[in-house]
């Protein structure tokens, strides 16, 4: 009997199911690309980017001039293990002949995860036609990860602005949109269509030269991405985007209503701003957010038409103005006050390039601004230039100068830095930006 005993109870026992198979992975779930602001680096950023990689191999590119001379030219290879990656290796490719090495094309075929650092896009696009441009495309083919900071993030959108002939700076831009340093290439990556990248955006103020960039890229279907240093934008395979890290994330369409005439400032009429935080996941192909983090809500009160009673002299260089509407910015702490109401549902925000060193409070203190009042208008003055404010809700520049103008009354949903669905407008002669509201 004991002897039948194990059987019976053999017979008599349920057994358990055998273990599920594991579902695989949705190929539409998997991330393809990392876009960084540049910047100091967030290990737990930089993590989830080896774990995009699945942990495995982690090749560093990069075009550092004078490698001897760098003390840190592998320093990636280190950190990217230290994060959890099996191994990390980096590749300095300078010109065509170091591009085209065997080296390079092993190295990238073992990859399962690419980096581009940090430093100058003109020498990544240089790139283009070598082994290693081949081979940084068929890992992408093959479905390796590709993430970028800074010069490294600026050439993963299928529009890219190169600086192949020299930088250019936002109110450059701005003032000369025919500037023979905005270049672009095309294609570089076959990676994120309709897309072009900037990168540390709001410590350079460089939202005024992406919305030069994205209407000389022409298509209604391109979006600017401007990225803050710590700051990532996790891209997957079906154009599902997270924001992540300490920043926000600048979307910019195109209206392809502009006038660019040489030696005048830009005039654009009507592009659409979305700032988001980190928490935000959004749809890059039909730019509608998905998700949104606590604290950013609906945006429900009806927009009012503005109600200028006196007409006001912008002068650019008059900081006194910060103060004319019905909030104001310090331009260098960039909190945010209570102003004189001269100019009512108005932030006024002079000397908007007067300082580098305060761009990232000036343009962080306007989007502050607004996402706690979308009910607002700012306009920003750049130093040297001027125009006027006029009753009811007109503005004109003078000769020779621009206004940037974000209205925030048509947002769709705002709070902490985050504001959905404003309108960004470049006044410049021989047009007047009139309130759209119209008359009270």
């Amino acid at each position: 009997m004991w002897r039948l005993l194990p059987l019976l109870l053999l017979l008599g026992c349920p057994q358990p199911d055998p273990a599920p198979e594991p579902e695989p992975e949705d190929e539409d779930d998997r991330v393809v690309a990392m876009i960084h602001g540049g910047g100091s680096e967030d290990d737990d950023l930089f993590a989830r980017f080896v774990d995009a990689a699945g942990g495995g191999h982690l090749v560093t590119l990069g075009a550092v001039p004078d490698p001897e001379d760098y003390e840190y030219l592998d320093w990636w290879d280190g950190y990217f293990v230290s994060l959890g990656a099996a191994s990390a290796e980096t590749i300095n490719a300078l010109d065509v002949g170091e591009a085209s090495t065997p080296e390079v094309v092993e190295a990238l075929e073992a990859a399962d995860g690419v980096f581009l650092r940090g430093g100058d896009q003109s020498r990544y696009v240089a790139w283009a036609g070598t082994p290693l441009h081949d081979g940084l495309q068929a890992a992408i083919d093959r479905g390796v990860v590709v993430g970028g900071s800074s010069a490294g993030a600026a050439v993963l959108g299928e529009q890219a602005y190169d600086a192949r002939v020299c930088g250019v700076a936002a109110w450059e831009a701005l003032l000369e949109p025919w500037n023979s340093c905005i270049t672009f290439t095309e294609r570089f990556l076959d990676l994120l269509p309709d897309v072009l990248v900037d990168t540390h955006f709001t410590e350079r103020g460089r939202l005024g030269r992406l919305s030069v960039f994205v209407e000389f890229c022409g298509a209604e279907e391109v979006v600017g991405v401007g990225v803050d240093p710590r700051t990532a934008l996790f891209v997957r395979a079906d154009g599902i985007a997270e924001v992540v890290g300490d920043g926000t994330v600048t979307l910019l369409r195109p209206s392809g209503d502009y006038w660019f005439e040489a030696g005048e400032p830009a005039v654009i009429n009507g592009q659409g701003l979305t700032v988001l935080e980190a928490g935000h996941v959004v749809d890059l192909s039909s730019r509608e957010v998905l998700e949104r983090p606590v604290g950013v809500v609906p945006v429900t009160t009806a927009a009012q038409p503005l109600a200028w009673t006196t007409p006001l002299v912008l002068d650019g260089d008059d900081g006194s103005l910060a103060s004319a509407g019905d909030v104001s910015v310090d331009a260098e702490t960039g909190e945010v006050v209570d102003g004189d109401g001269l100019l009512p549902g108005t932030l006024v925000v002079p000397e908007l390039y007067a300082d580098s060193d305060h761009y990232e409070s000036t343009f962080e203190g306007l989007q502050r601004a607004l996402a706690a009042r979308p009910d607002l208008v700012a306009i920003g003055i750049d130093i040297y230039l001027g125009g006027l404010a006029s009753p009811p809700g007109e503005l004109e520049a003078d000769p020779g100068s621009y206004l940037l103008v974000i209205d925030g009354r048509f947002a769709e949903a705002a709070g902490g830095r985050s504001l959905e669905g404003a309108t960004l407008d470049v006044v410049g002669p021989p047009a007047a930006w009139r309130d759209p509201i119209g008359p009270p």
